[in-house]
């Protein structure tokens, strides 16, 4: 179990010299339109992954005049000592540390801190892009299933040489060298996420079930990013002549998708926005549920919860991370309606940029 002792900002959107020590339980983060609520999350966000999680440019949270945001967060996990992770990010670089080490991949962040987020622009994973919903999945695939890194890793490089060997115009030998390792271990990726998925799922039924009966009857699955009644092999072998018109290798698990599916037809299209984020919620639930079966829930946040979400589903929703003992981070111009005061752990007042908490 993991949460956030203290948090120290400075240089995202209009947040400087920031510095709070949050609950373990649910904290609420109470202000005007503007006054630096959501950029709380993103703080949180950047140095769980990097990057914020709107829609906007990768750089685009960095306070404009002083382009260069500092995150430092102490992270207290079960009973183990506090650990300080920092991140500095830059529009063209990032450097980042915890314990007094040097981190040198961003997966090190999202390892040492499991941070995801209910917010407005979370229907993308129903009418988004195939990457918005891969990213979504490998998430929690990379929280539970430990050999899923390496594997990803490992295709992601053969990969870049397969297709640097296509786009110089090699011979078919030259390119097809490199099929036995991307079929290794992209097949090794999609089962990952296969197994993922099936967990996932259920758990997403029984929210979907209780959200709205309509929107129980939507199935998920995978799809792997080649044609289901072909190995990933027959796939390459078979796509070769077309890959080398196009420069890059169309087949793989950086094609797949998941498939959210109704009475035959895809769902995407064909939901109301309320609808798409009752889905997404669902989602989010459900992956939070499945990291926890491994014991590592996220730290979780919603994001103008209010606004997004009735005084029932605020309800549901945070019944349902709070019972998996996760610490929970809620913005809102107002105390939610759907939130029991009595289980609020702390309250924060922000305003233009600064964090105060309210006794």
């Amino acid at each position: 179990m993991i949460r956030v002792s203290r948090l120290q900002i400075d240089g995202v959107r209009n947040l400087n010299a920031v510095d709070l020590k949050p609950g373990a339980g649910i904290n609420l983060f109470l202000g005007d339109n503007g006054a630096g609520k959501t950029s709380l999350l993103e703080a949180l966000h950047c140095l769980s992954r990097g990057r914020s999680f709107l829609g906007s440019g990768r750089h685009e949270f960095l306070n404009r005049e002083q382009r260069k945001a500092v995150i430092v967060a102490h992270l207290a996990r079960n009973d183990e000592p506090s650990e300080v992770l920092g991140i500095q990010r830059e529009p063209s670089v990032w450097s980042a540390r915890a314990g007094g080490q040097d981190i040198k991949s961003l997966a090190t962040l999202a390892e040492k801190l499991p941070f995801t987020v209910f917010h407005p622009g979370l229907h993308r994973l129903i009418e988004g892009q195939p990457e918005d919903r891969r990213r979504f999945l490998d998430f929690g695939v990379f929280h539970v299933e430990h050999g899923f890194l390496q594997h990803w890793r490992r295709y992601r490089t053969t990969l870049r040489q397969r297709n640097a060997a296509i786009r110089s115009g090699a011979s078919i030998n030259e390119i097809t060298v490199w099929d036995q390792a991307l079929v290794e271990h992209g097949e090794a990726v999609a089962q990952y996420r296969r197994s993922h998925l099936d967990r996932i799922s259920s758990f997403a039924a029984e929210h979907l079930q209780r959200f709205s009966p309509a929107l129980a009857k939507i199935s998920l699955s995978l799809a792997t990013g080649w044609p289901e009644d072909q190995t990933l092999h027959e796939a390459l072998g078979e796509c070769l002549g077309q890959d080398r018109e196009l420069g890059f290798t169309s087949r793989g698990p950086h094609r797949g998708d998941v498939r959210m599916v109704s009475a035959g037809q895809r769902i995407a299209g064909r939901l109301s926005r309320g609808q798409q984020k009752m889905v997404a919620l669902a989602l989010l639930l459900a992956q939070s549920e499945a990291m926890s079966e491994q014991g590592g829930v996220p730290v979780i946040g919603f994001d103008d919860l209010p606004s997004e979400l009735d005084t029932e589903h605020q309800r549901i929703a945070v019944e349902v991370v709070r019972r998996l003992g996760a610490q929970i981070w809620i913005t809102g111009n107002a105390a939610p309606p759907g939130v029991d005061k009595s289980g609020v752990d702390k309250v924060f007042h922000v305003e233009q940029g600064q964090v105060s908490e309210l006794v």
